[in-house]
């Protein structure tokens, strides 16, 4: 298996950790390939190039190279939508707790029914 192609949705503290954590770290085998963010016209620290960022998820979660997303946003309806799309794509996915959907949202919006676990 080659890298493992990651598609990140935030680039707040935790998303620019994980970007430079990867970026850093010699030997990773994975690497951010798409940075989906609210707004394009934000100024990003940085030398990372703007070619990275889209403000479409589904410019990330249609891409059928990426293997990964990681999703790391303060928006708890965006971030259900979000898992939703990625795990009915079978995709696999990375979430931050935030103790926000997580819990009765799963069941109530029957996020599992009639998925192969």
């Amino acid at each position: 298996m080659g890298k493992i192609r990651i598609g990140l949705f935030g680039f707040g503290v935790v998303g620019q950790g994980i970007y430079e954590v990867l970026r850093r770290t010699k030997n990773v085998d994975a690497e951010i390939v798409k940075i989906c963010v609210r707004s394009l016209d934000k100024p990003r620290p940085g030398e990372i190039d703007r070619r990275f960022f889209t403000d479409s998820a589904d410019e990330i979660l249609l891409d059928p190279t990426i293997d990964l997303i990681v999703e790391v946003i303060d928006d708890a309806e965006a971030s259900y939508r979000i898992v939703k799309a990625a795990l009915e794509r079978t995709k696999e996915v990375m979430e931050q707790e935030q103790g926000s959907w997580m819990g009765e949202s799963f069941w109530q919006h029957n996020l599992f029914d009639g998925m192969q676990m």
